[in-house]
């Protein structure tokens, strides 16, 4: 929203010449929109996405024209390893991203966005609804029903409009169904995917990071624990290293149940406060935005499957039953053999 805001506000007053808005979820749709844009603005051939993205860049350093690129939605700083706008006098650059990852850092100012205030979120739906007063029917309730977060309130907002509802009628709805029957005909405000589907796939990005696959698992941990602060020895307890360790299909110890703490931060999945905290009480404490924790749960995604186990010898199967219990060598009955018939058992599900 913010992004947009900033775009909108240049070109209105006049202090635009190019604008490149890039949905920067990927290298390959980094380099297919420069080399788009290269096309557009320099004429480039785009048949060869590197070589005009390079010629792009290449005109941005040169130029005197005042720019503005907006890489929406970065999914992994890797993907602008060496393809990053070029820093001139007459451009600016504007990057939206989940991710906290210290490699931003060098590239400019880092400006967390937070969740709306009361007050602000109230002014967002008042101006949504501005010619339609009547549909803010408990609107500082439904304020507070989704956290203030700005994804879910625009996603709401959207929904009302295009179902004809008001605030209340949507609290109704929120309380019965699953975030993703809640979306919206259109996206709001830039935003591209419903938010359901957008914070899972946040949470697919950190199973990814190292140590990859546990994440996702730890968020299934946390999301059934308070929103408001989870004391964050309690990743170090034996009963979470072993569940980790169970669902990922590999040793673990704390170690690692810390590091899959930090791809979650790393994700702004959860956020952790100091012991000098004036809410922590004394404590590090873990917090999770309610409607991540929900996201979490609502998932009905079956877990990623544990690395196999090597199948025992035939040695084992067949000293199960004693030799009394073998059958005949019968080539026509092979496949019922009682040990080819028999399976290890099931590895306990990722779900609590």
């Amino acid at each position: 929203q913010l992004a947009g805001w900033l775009a909108r506000r240049l070109l209105d007053s006049g202090e635009l010449d190019l604008l490149v808005w890039i949905s920067a979820q990927s290298w390959d749709a980094i380099l297919t929109r420069y080399a788009q844009a290269a096309a557009e603005v320099i004429g480039a051939d785009p048949a060869d996405p590197e070589q005009a993205a390079q010629a792009f860049l290449a005109h941005l350093t040169a130029t005197t024209e005042r720019w503005l690129i907006v890489l929406d939605d970065l999914a992994d700083p890797k993907d602008l390893d060496g393809w990053w706008p070029p820093r001139t006098p007459t451009g600016r650059v504007v990057v939206t991203t989940r991710r906290r990852d210290a490699a931003l850092a060098g590239h400019g100012r880092l400006l967390a966005v937070d969740v709306f205030t009361p007050e602000e979120a109230h002014a967002y739906l008042a101006a949504k609804f501005r010619d339609q007063p009547h549909r803010l029917e408990q609107a500082d309730e439904l304020v507070k029903d989704l956290g203030r977060l700005p994804v879910a309130l625009a996603q709401a907002a959207a929904y009302i409009a295009d179902r004809d509802l008001t605030c209340a009628q949507y609290r109704s709805r929120f309380a019965a169904h699953p975030l993703a029957q809640l979306a919206p005909d259109t996206w709001p405000d830039e935003y591209a995917r419903p938010v359901a589907v957008s914070l899972m796939l946040s949470v697919d990005l950190a199973n990814q990071l190292e140590p990859a696959g546990l994440a996702g698992p730890l968020l299934t941990v946390l999301s059934l624990l308070d929103p408001n602060g989870i004391p964050i020895d309690l990743l170090t307890s034996n009963p979470i290293v072993t569940y980790l360790a169970r669902t990922a299909g590999r040793a673990g110890d704390a170690e690692q149940a810390r590091d899959a703490l930090t791809c979650l931060t790393r994700l702004n999945l959860a956020t952790t406060t100091d012991v000098g905290d004036p809410t922590a009480i004394g404590q590090s404490l873990i917090r999770v935005h309610a409607l991540v924790q929900r996201a979490a749960r609502e998932d009905t995604r079956p877990p990623p499957s544990p690395a196999p186990r090597a199948l025992p010898p035939m040695r084992s199967h067949l000293a199960l039953g004693g030799a009394g219990h073998l059958p005949r060598a019968d080539p026509a009955r092979q496949h019922r053999c009682p040990a080819c018939k028999r399976r290890k058992p099931p590895l306990a599900s990722a779900r609590p």
